[in-house]
């Protein structure tokens, strides 16, 4: 994953479909601390995370078994009026 995360740092252009592949990635090779993480700096740069992105964060409090970090995700799921889907 240090690979991937490397090329990811270097890319000036950013957009939600790489955030979406960055934390995707994290979940399915088992990081999920580190997903919750992408998605927050997600935000942080200035991108508005969409059914994907919340899909995979769902994902990782369930592996992590984060219940505040669960509800915090609902909330906001609520709040944007996020689509929901049968991942979410």
């Amino acid at each position: 994953m240090e690979q991937p995360k490397s090329i990811f740092e270097r890319n000036k252009v950013r957009n939600l479909v790489n955030w979406n592949s960055r934390i995707s990635s994290y979940c399915q090779n088992g990081l999920f601390d580190e997903a919750l993480d992408a998605f927050a700096k997600t935000q942080l740069d200035g991108f508005k995370p969409d059914e994907i992105s919340y899909a995979s964060v769902v994902s990782a409090c369930a592996q992590l078994g984060t219940l505040d970090t669960a509800n915090e995700l609902h909330s906001m799921i609520i709040q944007k009026r996020i689509k929901l889907n049968q991942f979410i």
